[in-house]
């Protein structure tokens, strides 16, 4: 009888195999597979509770209790899409919202639909207090990650108020915290949940997200680990463990935690979106495209995913496909200032400078001193025949970074535009010399003092740029 003994790792596989053929016989009521769930649950049986309710359900499609069960046990899992659906399910069959709400509330905030979590439920009242904190807590989760800290603050203040010291609206209070910039008070809220429940995966998780923040990459992806160890289905853990290796271009360890992933949720939308993201550092744009076009149709408000999707286009040259995305992006968004930028440069490419300039002027309020808006700003302006305002812009950027090439480079555009050659030669000169990587401001010059028709200071140009950059073919196509 050789063939009982069972080896470890195989167990699971011969549950599922047993559970089937006895769903088989048809001799189960689904009552009682549903209790057969519950004990498998309680034994941490994940895959057997699920297979023991979906046959319950076949034979039953309206069990209430079953489609909750079930929903909650695939939101456990990762499983977040199918998990909406199931619990969406049970709320429609009556079953009990103080306990289906929170968790529907909860699938769709790990699907990233904040904003359907605020028009879904942001009125809704449930019965038990332990329910109304969790709901709030969720709530407020989604008014943070919308930039919404005053509406997050009143949420979790009734959550608080519902059950004090409530750890999910402790979190959310944390991240609050740290998008005010105060990351040791964060630190202290966090550390506070973890003294009381040190294995609590949401509180591993942000603790990794602040360390993050502080440049401590090393310690956040430990933190990640212990997260994937304690609960290997933790697609959170694993999606921000993707995200921080690829940001730190640690490429080849990325992949290799994300082909971990994929066999955990092959199709959840972060891990088509972790897909996509590598692809695209690895400037595989036709593969980021295709995954990350799965992202935007399962998850259409997932804000990542649209970001993403708008700069795939945009990389691409695919200008008119990269607008809706970015739109989206600040429509949910509106403090969003990457997607300001970016959509002002996706319409000044394709010839929409009036628009550009609409779209970023929002953006140079939020972050007056970013080199990045400067610049883009000054390009509307530009482009827009405001050539005072551009030059205003430029200017301001040349300050900020007297080294910046490009702002230097385009401030000498405006005072060309101006008719001012010699201050705009001047500062075409110096662009040039500040930064042998780039040859933008180079080809400026050659380019205007060819449209002077001064053949010999145009060749000298071209001999800096080629003392430069030697290699570069552009110099002996333009000499």
């Amino acid at each position: 009888m050789d063939w009982l003994k069972i080896r470890p790792g195989r167990s699971s596989l011969i549950t599922a195999l047993l559970l089937g053929l006895l769903a088989g016989c048809g001799g189960d009521k689904p009552e009682a597979m549903v209790a057969s769930a519950k004990e498998y649950l309680a034994k941490q049986d994940a895959k057997a509770a699920v297979i023991q309710l979906k046959n319950a359900l076949q034979k039953d499609p309206n069990l209430a209790e079953a489609r909750f069960l079930l929903g909650k046990t695939q939101l456990e899992t990762g499983d977040v899409l199918s998990a909406e659906k199931e619990l969406r399910r049970a709320v429609e069959l009556g079953y009990a919202a103080d306990q289906a709400v929170p968790a529907l509330a909860q699938a769709l905030l790990q699907q990233g639909e904040f904003s359907k979590i605020l028009k879904e439920f942001g009125q809704t009242e449930l019965a038990s207090a332990e329910a109304r904190a969790d709901l709030l807590a969720t709530i407020g989760l989604a008014h943070v990650r919308l930039g919404k800290p005053d509406a997050a603050k009143v949420a979790l203040a009734a959550s608080l108020q519902a059950v004090p010291g409530n750890p999910r609206a402790t979190l959310a209070q944390a991240r609050i915290k740290a998008a005010e910039n105060d990351l040791a008070s964060g630190a202290q809220l966090v550390d506070a949940v973890l003294a009381k429940a040190p294995d609590m995966i949401d509180a591993l998780v942000f603790k990794a997200e602040l360390l993050v923040f502080q440049n401590q990459s090393t310690e956040a992806a430990k933190v990640y680990e212990r997260v994937v160890e304690l609960k290997p289905d933790n697609i959170q853990a694993r999606f921000d463990l993707v995200g921080l290796l690829i940001r730190d271009q640690k490429l080849d360890a990325a992949a290799t935690q994300l082909e971990a992933m994929k066999k955990v949720a092959p199709n959840e939308p972060r891990t088509l979106y972790s897909q996509a993201l590598l692809a695209y550092r690895q400037k595989n744009l036709p593969a980021a495209r295709e995954a990350i076009q799965q992202v935007v149709k399962l998850a259409p408000s997932f804000l990542p995913g649209l970001l993403l999707a708008g700069t795939v286009e945009y990389e691409s040259g695919s200008y008119l496909q990269a607008e809706p995305y970015l739109q989206k992006v600040i429509e949910l968004a509106p403090k969003h200032v990457f997607a300001r930028r970016l959509l002002a440069l996706t319409y000044l490419r394709s010839g929409q400078a009036s628009r550009a300039v609409e779209v970023i002027r929002p953006a140079l309020e939020q972050a007056p001193n970013s080199l990045d808006v400067l610049l883009t700003a000054g390009e509307a302006y530009l482009y827009n025949n405001e050539l005072n305002e551009a030059a205003r812009l430029y200017e301001k950027a040349a300050a900020i970074d007297s080294k910046s090439a490009a702002a230097r480079t385009r401030l000498a555009m405006t005072r060309l535009a101006y008719g001012d050659a010699d201050t705009g030669f001047r500062e075409l000169e110096s662009a040039a010399a500040l930064d042998p990587n780039q040859y933008q401001a180079d080809v400026t010059l050659i380019a205007a003092y060819l449209r002077r028709n001064e053949i010999d200071k145009a060749l000298a140009a071209v001999n800096g740029l080629e003392k430069k950059q030697p290699n570069n073919p552009m110099t002996h196509n333009l000499r």
